[in-house]
C-alpha cells in the first residue's frame, strides 16, 4: 500500500480518498470485527477463587444509638438501671432504719410514774434542758449531756399539785412526803419523832438542783454516806435565777422537819421514819 502524507495546510485538511485502497481478505479470514477473549478466558481459576465473593442476599444495615449498636446500647442501658435502684433502694432503707431507731430509742427517762395502789412514784431522773447539738444520737445523749448555767434559767419543773400528799422513794429506798406549795424555813420550830417541839429547823447546805426529785436525792445519800448531821426534809425553790443570784442555790437540805410555811413556789419534802 502506497503511503500517504498529507500536506501541511491550516486549519481544516481534507484527506484525499483516490489514494485509499479497501483491504481485501482471503476466503479463510474472518470478519474484520475480531472480539476480545472474555475476562474468564484470561483469569485461571485459582485467581479466581481468590476474588472476593459478593453477597447475593439483601445487605443489612447495621443502625446504631449513640455510637453503640443496638445490642450494647440496650445492655448498657439496663445495667445502669440495676446501678440506680440499687443506689436509691439502699439509700431509702438506710434512712428509714436511722428514722426507726430514733423513734424507738428515748434518750431521756420519762416523769416519775406514780403507782395507783400505795400512791408512791418510783424515782426516775426528769429531763433538763440540754444542747442540741450534743443529741446527735442516743448513745452521745448520755454522755455529752450539757445543761445551761443556772443563771439563765429562769425556772425549772415541778408536778404540783399532782405530787401533793403522795410519797417519793429514793435510790436508797427512803421514802419521802412531798408536799407543793410548802417551804421548810430556817429557824422555824422541828418536830420531834413524838410530834413534840425539839429545837428549830436549820439548813444543813444549799445547793442546785434542776428538779425537785433531785433535790431528795441528795437528801437520800447524805444520810447514805453519813455527812455531818442526818437530813430530814428539804425545800425546793422553781425560781432557779432568782434563788441563783440570792443565795446560789434552789435546794435547801434540813436537818429537822416540822409545819411547813405556805410558799407558791416552793416544795417540801419530809423523811418518813420507821
Amino acid at each position: 500500500m502506497e503511503s500517504y502524507q498529507c500536506p501541511d495546510h491550516e486549519g481544516l485538511q481534507v484527506a484525499d480518498l483516490s489514494v485509499l485502497h479497501p483491504v481485501r481478505r482471503s476466503a479463510n479470514q474472518g470478519a474484520f470485527y475480531h472480539p476480545q477473549p472474555s475476562i474468564s478466558s484470561r483469569i485461571s481459576p485459582e485467581d479466581l477463587q481468590q476474588l472476593p465473593k459478593v453477597s447475593q442476599g439483601k445487605s443489612q444495615r447495621k443502625t446504631t444509638i449513640g455510637g453503640l449498636r443496638q445490642p450494647t446500647f440496650w445492655l448498657a442501658l439496663a445495667l445502669a438501671m440495676v446501678i440506680i435502684v440499687a443506689v436509691v433502694g439502699g439509700g431509702l432503707g438506710g434512712s428509714l432504719t436511722v428514722k426507726s431507731a430514733s423513734h424507738s430509742s428515748c434518750p431521756f427517762p420519762t416523769t416519775a410514774n406514780q403507782s395507783a395502789d400505795t400512791g408512791q412514784s418510783t424515782p426516775t431522773s426528769q429531763a433538763a434542758p440540754t444542747n442540741p447539738s450534743a443529741l446527735t444520737n442516743a448513745t452521745q445523749a448520755l454522755t455529752n449531756l450539757s445543761v445551761p448555767a443556772p443563771s439563765t434559767v429562769v425556772s425549772v419543773a415541778l408536778d404540783c399539785p399532782a405530787i401533793d400528799g403522795k410519797s417519793y422513794t429514793s435510790g436508797t429506798g427512803s421514802n419521802f412526803k412531798q408536799r407543793c406549795n410548802q417551804d421548810l424555813n430556817g429557824g422555824s420550830p422541828a418536830l420531834g419523832n413524838n410530834g413534840l417541839i425539839n429545837g428549830t429547823i436549820s439548813d444543813i447546805i444549799g445547793i442546785v438542783a434542776y428538779s425537785f426529785t433531785d433535790c431528795i436525792e441528795a437528801c437520800s445519800t447524805m444520810n447514805r454516806f453519813g455527812y455531818g448531821p442526818q437530813c430530814h426534809g428539804v425545800s425546793f425553790d422553781l425560781r432557779m435565777e432568782q434563788r441563783y443570784e440570792e443565795q446560789q442555790c434552789n435546794c435547801w437540805l434540813k436537818n429537822a422537819t416540822g409545819e411547813g410555811t405556805e410558799n407558791d413556789t416552793v416544795a417540801m419534802a419530809t423523811l418518813v421514819v420507821t
